[in-house]
This record gives C-alpha cells, sequence and structure tokens, in this order.
C-alpha cells in the first residue's frame, strides 16, 4: 500500500526520476561500456514503473472496489443502487475512475520508454514485448493529446524494427498508422484547433521525418519506386524546415539528395534531378554549426560532392542523348514527351 497521494507520488518521485533518465541518456559512454549510462536509466524506469503499478493495484484499485462494495451494501437492484448513491459517493467513484485512468497512461508510457531504451541497447528480445505491450494499452484507452506523441513512437519503434527484421508489410503497416496520427494533428492544426500546444507537435513532427525516412526504405524494398521517392522527397523537405531546431547531418542530407536525383533521372525527369543536385550543393555548402567543425565529417563532405558532380555529369549526359535521339528523329528542341510534374520542391 502506497502512503503518498497520486500527486505526490508525480511530483516527488515521478518527475524526478523522469529527469534522472533524461540526463542518463545524454551520458556518452566509453566504447568499452557504450550502453551503461542506459541501462541505468532502464533501471530507473522499471523501478517507476513498479511503483506506479504497486500505487495502481492498491491506492487506486482497492478504493474504487470499497466505494462499490458500500453502493451494493444500500441497495437491491442496478436502479436503486444508483439512486442510493448519493452526489458526494458518485463524485468519489469519478474520481477515483479518472486516477485510474491516469496511473495507466503514466504505466504504459513508463513501458513505452523501457521498451525502447532496450531496443536501443541491443536488448529487442526484451524491448519489443513491452513495446508492443504499451501500444495496445493505448489504443485501449483512445487517442487523446496526452498520448498521441507516445503511441507515435510506439508504432514508428515496431515499423523500424519490422523493417530491419525484413517484414516489410507489417512495417508499412505500423509506420502508416504514425503517419495517420501526424497526419490528424497537422489537420486539426491547420483548422485552429485548440490544445494543440507547439511542443507536442514538434515532437510530432520530429517523429514524421523518422516515419518518412522508413516507409520510403519499406516501398524501396516492396519495389515501389514511385511511392518511395515521395516518401524521400517530402522526409528532406521536412528536415530542411525543422533545421533551425533539430541539428542537419548536411553531407547525409545532400547524399540522399543525390540519390534521389538518380530516381528521376532513371525516369528521365531530368527537372526533379537538377532540382535535386541543386538543393545538394546548396546544402552541403552551407557553413557548419559550431556543434559539428570537429566532427571529422569534412572528408564525407567532400566525398558527396564528388558523388554529385558525378550525378550531375551523369543528368547532362543523358540530357545530350536525349537531345542527339530527338535530333536524329527530325525532332529538334523536343527531348521527351510531356510528363506529369513531379512537384520536388524544398524549402
Amino acid at each position: 500500500m502506497s502512503t503518498k497521494s497520486w500527486a505526490q507520488f508525480l511530483s516527488e518521485t515521478h518527475t524526478p526520476g523522469l529527469q534522472a533518465v533524461d540526463a542518463l541518456c545524454e551520458v556518452i559512454d566509453p566504447e568499452t561500456e557504450p550502453f551503461k549510462s542506459k541501462e541505468e536509466a532502464i533501471c530507473t524506469l522499471e523501478n517507476l514503473h513498479s511503483q506506479a503499478t504497486i500505487y495502481l493495484t492498491d491506492s487506486v484499485s482497492d478504493e474504487t472496489v470499497e466505494i462499490e462494495k458500500r453502493s451494493q451494501e444500500t441497495a437491491h437492484d442496478e436502479t436503486s443502487k444508483v439512486e442510493a448513491l448519493s452526489q458526494e459517493t458518485m463524485s468519489d467513484v469519478t474520481v477515483k475512475i479518472q486516477t485510474k485512468v491516469d496511473v495507466e497512461a503514466v504505466c504504459a508510457k513508463l513501458l513505452l520508454r523501457i521498451g525502447a531504451l532496450c531496443v536501443e541497447t541491443e536488448q529487442t528480445g526484451k524491448g519489443i514485448p513491452l513495446v508492443r505491450t504499451a501500444v495496445e494499452k493505448f489504443e485501449q484507452h483512445g487517442v487523446n493529446k496526452d498520448n498521441v506523441v507516445e503511441l507515435q513512437e510506439g508504432y514508428n519503434t515496431l515499423g523500424i524494427l519490422e523493417c530491419n527484421h525484413m517484414e516489410f508489410t507489417a512495417a508499412e503497416t505500423h509506420l502508416k498508422l504514425s503517419e495517420q496520427l501526424f497526419l490528424n494533428l497537422r489537420k486539426a492544426l491547420a483548422e485552429g484547433s485548440e490544445g494543440e500546444d507547439e511542443k507536442r507537435s514538434h515532437k510530432m513532427e520530429d517523429a514524421y521525418i523518422q516515419t518518412g525516412f522508413f516507409l520510403a526504405q519499406v516501398y524501396g524494398h516492396m519495389e515501389n519506386s514511385v511511392k518511395s521517392a515521395a516518401y524521400c522527397t517530402s522526409t528532406l523537405g521536412l528536415q530542411l524546415k525543422v533545421e533551425a531546431r533539430v541539428a542537419l547531418d548536411r553531407a547525409d542530407w545532400a547524399q540522399n539528395a543525390a540519390q534521389l536525383a538518380g530516381y528521376y533521372l532513371r525516369e528521365l525527369d531530368f527537372s526533379s534531378a537538377a532540382m535535386c543536385l541543386a538543393a545538394a550543393v546548396v546544402v552541403i555548402k552551407k557553413p557548419a554549426s559550431v556543434e559539428t567543425l570537429n566532427d571529422g565529417k569534412d572528408d564525407t563532405c567532400d566525398d558527396v560532392l564528388a558523388n554529385i558532380a558525378l550525378a550531375q555529369a551523369k543528368l547532362y549526359g543523358h540530357q545530350l542523348s536525349v537531345a542527339r535521339g530527338a535530333l536524329m528523329l527530325g525532332t529538334p528542341g523536343v527531348i521527351i514527351p510531356p510528363l506529369p510534374p513531379a512537384g520536388v520542391t524544398f524549402p
């Protein structure tokens, strides 16, 4: 039996515990013990979950059962039982039920965090069932503003793991569920719905970048090049949009843009290929941030610039080849039949 109220548990135990976990997750451990701090964070989370679970069974459920028991003692059937409950007792029942829901939500969030950290520390056998359980609990309670971020992260975690295990159909299902949560949020924001705070929308936007990145991979493996390119394009654009608050890996972004240009080149969509390559050059030549000045990636940037130059040469070569063919057919100036616009644009 917990001696603290639920509010006390949250303020005195839960919140400080999560702050300690956040600090541990920021620690860069030595190569000899790469997961030391994260494993300590897992232990802290497991302890919090154990305390919350005990509180749920002892402090919430038992009191609710007692209220229900008292109401049954004063009534002989369902109708008279409701009538017999005083207004004060009904209020108590409502409060206890809501508290029980709140405790279950906290437990689910803790399970998800534990599971995700287990996956990150290569304990997938332990982590995957925890993530699945957490997602099921969120789904049972229904999507709301208090769990939508965690549910999106849960779907992402499952989808990424399934993608890595070559389970592409299952990965598509979970990643599309994650995407739908984000699209619903964006629709709500567009309609001016209240209660959508900036912090939550930023978290969901960041999670959606991961969703789009892996959907591009999933559709690539499923040989749906059109969808793969579309998700790659939207992900690259969103990464630029959030660059002001999320550090951008310039070399990685430019390399992905150059690879996307290769797809459009194969489709003879020269304008989209040129747009991707031009954007890649602009991004990779941006001044490095203070945090990345000494990260050893200058050589990588040089390699990517070389790859971009090679891709540009291929683009010009294809254009010349098509133009030469058109000239031989007696239609100079007509390179290819008109194609639907690819809609490739970057901020």
